[in-house]
């Protein structure tokens, strides 16, 4: 028998491991969400920098700098989205 580990008010076996490195599926699904809003926010951030008609008009219309962020933000919500699809860590 494995020894316990106590944390908190919580006690866990010492050979505890959550299914061999997936994801639960709540966090694929939120993994997913989060990426799609993050993409849908740098989408803004590039229209807005290259200040598109149809984009908000802020402080960030016609500022280049929010184009590249607006790129960053896109990646890394297609990132999250992916890892929510394939559900490794």
């Amino acid at each position: 028998m494995a020894p316990e580990i106590e944390v908190g008010l919580v006690v866990m076996d010492a050979d505890y491991s959550p299914s061999e490195g997936r994801m639960s599926r709540a966090m694929r699904d939120l993994s997913k969400v989060a990426g799609i809003i993050l993409a849908i926010i740098g989408l803004v951030w590039i229209l807005q920098g290259f200040d598109v008609a149809l984009a908000p008009q802020s402080f960030m219309t016609g500022d280049m700098t929010w184009v590249v962020w607006g790129v960053v933000a896109m990646a890394a919500g297609g990132l999250l989205f992916w890892r929510g699809r394939s559900g490794r860590r």
